[in-house]
């Protein structure tokens, strides 16, 4: 993964996910909790697959 991209990755995380995260405990309803957990799966799911399809391989490092 280019540095550039982990950084954008990493600050819209860092920024928007607890408010997110917030609005949708607070305004959810019953389903809220479980849209949370599929939230923090996709984001994680987002990072393994960025990483994943970098074109760069051990080789080339």
């Amino acid at each position: 993964m280019e540095m550039k991209t982990a950084l954008v990755i990493a600050f819209s995380v860092a920024i928007g996910l607890p408010y997110v995260t917030i609005a949708l405990l607070e305004g959810g309803g019953p389903i809220g909790p479980a849209l949370v957990g599929g939230l923090f799966v996709g984001v994680i799911v987002l990072v393994i697959w960025s990483d994943f399809s970098s074109d760069q391989t051990s080789d080339d490092v």
